[in-house]
């Protein structure tokens, strides 16, 4: 104990009262392995002064701990008695060191049963605070951690999710490029298809108008044989191209049918007169 709680101690003490009782006297006694023993007694009285009183006793613990030599920590007990019939009502225990009169920090058990439970009890509490401490640390860590890998789950969420969402725009911009591309080949086809029927009837068209053959097709092979081909079908066999045939190109073939039949006629009669 420093000597400011001990002269508190005694302050507050001296001071107080028990059931209307006033202070009767304080004991300082001498904490022994077996037993104790009083070494100072101090009365109290209306006219003592209190803080006087207080640094004596304190001056007197000291002393008496300076002068003994062994064993290096004494422990004293105080106690306040109040009252005529002096009842012990109040007490407090002093361990200080031999040598210097100062408090004792490691605290040392008397070596009997009492002593030795006393020293497991606050070994044992020792070893309670410091595993708790430890525990506690443990747990700290690992909240710690836990906080970091919450944090770190959130954000890769939320880079998922944007990634799923830049792909679906992906995908979206593809499939309209290729419907665009799809759509730009059929037209093209369309026009394709469009510009060879009207290649086909154009020189028919021309020809039935004016009367007369103004755009005379090429004569080649070919157009013999394509020529003669078609002078040698028969009605029945034009309807049956008629089924697979589209209008204008059915009406290319009548064209050419009848171009080939007409051709075929003139041959004919022509013939005849160069033979006269």
């Amino acid at each position: 104990m420093t000597s400011q709680e001990i002269i508190d101690w005694v302050t507050h003490a001296a001071r107080a009262k028990h059931q209307g009782d006033a202070i009767a006297r304080i004991t300082i006694a001498h904490l022994k392995p077996t037993a104790e023993e009083v070494v100072y007694e101090h009365e109290f009285d209306k006219e003592t002064d209190v803080p006087e009183a207080a640094k004596f006793i304190d001056e007197r613990l000291r002393g008496d701990a300076k002068g003994l030599a062994s064993p290096t920590v004494q422990r004293y007990r105080l106690r306040a008695f109040y009252g005529a019939q002096e009842m012990a009502r109040d007490t407090k225990t002093a361990t200080l060191n031999a040598h210097l009169g100062e408090p004792q920090a490691a605290d040392s058990e008397p070596a009997n049963q009492q002593g030795l439970v006393a020293q497991s009890m606050r070994h044992t509490e020792v070893s309670v605070k410091i595993g708790l401490g430890a525990t506690a640390d443990v747990l700290d860590h690992y909240r710690e951690i836990m906080r970091a890998q919450a944090h770190r789950i959130d954000e890769l969420e939320g880079t998922h999710l944007e990634t799923l969402r830049l792909m679906e725009e992906l995908q979206s911009q593809k499939h309209l490029r290729e419907l665009a591309t799809d759509q730009a080949v059929l037209e093209e086809k369309r026009k394709d298809e469009l510009f060879s029927k009207i290649m086909v009837m154009i020189p028919t068209l021309v020809n039935k108008v004016a009367g007369a053959p103004m755009l005379p097709a090429a004569q080649n092979p070919e157009t013999e044989i394509v020529k003669s081909l078609l002078g040698t079908l028969r009605p029945e066999q034009l309807q049956s191209l008629g089924a697979v045939l589209d209008p204008a190109q059915m009406m290319a073939v009548l064209q050419l049918w009848e171009v080939a039949r007409a051709q075929a006629q003139a041959a004919a009669q022509g013939a005849p007169q160069k033979a006269a």
